[in-house]
């Protein structure tokens, strides 16, 4: 980041406050905002809409404008949060007292913990998250070669659906499948319980789509690479010998594997779209039992400093496509 005054006897002039509103609104407000999703596969596109968590702007100064504490303690909030959530440094910058002088020493400090911070954007400190379930999906039908499901997350409020999703992955939020297979017999039944298990749960976040059990093929995409058509993006081991464990004696069931496809689709991009396939098409063996996918958000919490706060969207999921053989 430029525009680091260099020494303490530098005046600080207005283009280095504006720079440096410039970096913390990209950071911590959106100034990206109407440039995503990418239907060309633009990888500076996919990088800039990875920038920004929906916080409000702090204004720049115009020409003749004095640069009062007021103004420098709106920079300071914004850092103080971004570097906390972040976990990107243990220092803080304090509150600029009312009529207190603004040195370069202060602003070169707010200048490098911005940049930790900015660093490390899509990150957020573990413990300023909370899992929770959204919703869980169950079906009793028995099925052959291939069974798959839908569902559709919808983020924030009419138009700001696709950004309020941009702000929850660019802010460390992430999704999570886990499926699930009781209640049932048979060879076919127990191989797809198994693959479960040791698949484990699928996590999908602003840059890539893995087993938590680090498990299967991952194609790397993440959010930030969703476009409205249609992209695989997990692949789980084969069930039957996949490498842990095996299930030599399972024959055909030696290549089920599930498959997680993603998408955005809808007017101002406003659903984001899982397809999650059961591919069974290597034996024809009706399989039966207690099938159920349980869909879960790592949300980042709200941190409030001062008079600034920063509260992420959380999605709502549904199920446009209930399970269904294909």
């Amino acid at each position: 980041m430029s525009g680091h005054p260099n020494s303490r006897g530098d005046k600080i002039t207005k283009d280095y406050f504006n720079n440096l509103s410039d970096q913390v609104n990209e950071l911590f407000a959106d100034t990206h905002a109407n440039e995503g999703p990418s239907e060309t596969d633009d990888a500076a596109v996919q990088d800039d809409i990875r920038w920004g968590w929906g916080g409000t702007e702090v204004p720049t100064v115009a020409r003749g404008d004095k640069v009062t504490s007021s103004y420098a303690n709106e920079l300071v909030n914004r850092i103080n949060i971004s570097t906390y959530r972040t976990d990107a440094s243990d220092d803080e910058l304090v509150v600029t007292s009312r009529g207190g002088k603004i040195t370069a020493d202060f602003f070169n400090t707010a200048h490098d913990l911005l940049e930790l911070a900015r660093i490390k954007r899509n990150d957020v400190d573990p413990n300023l998250t909370q899992l929770s379930t959204l919703n869980t999906y169950s079906s009793s039908t028995s099925w052959t070669n291939q069974f798959e499901i839908q569902l559709d997350y919808l983020f924030g409020t009419d138009p700001e659906y696709y950004e309020s999703a941009r702000h929850f992955f660019n802010a460390g939020g992430d999704l999570r499948l886990e499926l699930a297979y009781a209640n049932g017999t048979g060879t076919g039944y127990t191989a797809w319980r198994d693959l479960f298990i040791a698949m484990g749960t699928i996590k999908l976040n602003v840059e890539t789509t893995q087993s938590l059990n680090s498990v299967g093929v991952t194609q790397d995409l993440g959010f930030s690479e969703l476009n409205t058509t249609e992209k695989l993006l997990y692949t789980s081991p084969a069930g039957g010998g996949g490498g842990y464990g095996g299930y030599g004696g399972y024959g055909g069931y030696a290549n089920i594997r599930v498959k997680v496809y993603g998408r955005v689709y809808g007017d101002s991009n406003k659903y984001l779209n899982l397809r999650i396939v059961l591919d069974g098409t290597s034996t024809s063996i009706t399989t039966s039992g207690d099938l159920s996918i349980t869909a879960s958000m790592v949300h980042p919490s709200s941190v409030t400093e001062e008079n600034v706060t920063l509260d992420i969207p959380q999605p709502v999921v549904s199920n446009p496509s209930p399970w269904t053989q294909t």
